[in-house]
């Protein structure tokens, strides 16, 4: 796209694409990210959120049934926690992170999940610790193919575009 517009910050931009891997990414790249992911990022009404539970129970019960003894996820960018929330329900152990202090400590106090706030950059030694006994999920959220490049490299098993 030549030009695009962030719905968030009205910021414009244009989609551009690696002639090598195909990425699309944005430009210009911005170096933080901060106002693109407000408090309000997320903020969803409670029959969205009611639908989002639904469909992410779903989801995870059809992913859990490859693991049927249970396991511990991590889910870089897990937002609202739904999904997190729908694995701990099966017995899972979990673990968030949301770039958004307001939007984890959110999810911390409502879901009861251990939510870290940290960009993706200080991820590599988070999944190192919790190792290969840990699934790493990344569902969506990020603006540049190169960030779910990022998140293959520290260890994500599984990457869900949007």
């Amino acid at each position: 796209y030549q030009r695009a517009q962030d719905p968030i910050t009205g910021d414009i931009f244009r989609i551009a694409q690696c002639l090598a891997c195909q990425t699309a990414f944005t430009s210009p790249r911005p170096r933080v990210l901060d106002r693109y992911y407000p408090e309000s990022y997320r903020g969803y009404g409670p029959l969205v959120r009611s639908l989002l539970i639904t469909f992410y129970g779903l989801r995870v019960g059809r992913w859990a049934r490859l693991k049927p003894a249970g396991g511990s996820v991590l889910e870089i960018g897990c937002g609202h926690g739904a999904m997190l929330a729908a694995f701990k329900r099966r017995g899972w152990q979990v673990l968030g992170i949301e770039r958004n202090q307001g939007i984890a400590e959110r999810v911390a106090r409502d879901e009861g999940i251990d939510v870290i706030s940290e960009p993706i950059e200080a991820l590599a030694p988070i999944v190192d610790a919790v190792g290969k006994r840990t699934t790493v999920i990344v569902d969506s959220g990020f603006r540049r193919g190169s960030d779910v490049v990022k998140a293959l490299a520290i260890g994500a098993k599984l990457v869900i575009g949007s």
